[in-house]
């Protein structure tokens, strides 16, 4: 799920599923966080359908 001022702007699928091994906080505006090739919101925002939408919106802001 990606949050947008607090309203839902996108879930995964259904059908997928995240194993976290620990515990993994990132914090910071979401167009730094997407910069981080490693980080857990741009995995989530990359396995999205509305991939593209959400990267247009972090290039807006």
């Amino acid at each position: 799920m990606v949050l947008d001022a607090g309203h839902i702007a996108s879930t995964l699928r259904p059908n997928h599923s995240w194993s976290l091994t620990s515990a993994q906080v990132e914090f910071d505006s979401p167009k730094v966080l997407l910069q981080n090739e490693r980080g857990l919101l741009r995995a989530l925002v990359d396995e999205s359908g509305d991939k593209e939408v959400l990267y247009q919106m972090v290039e807006r802001s």
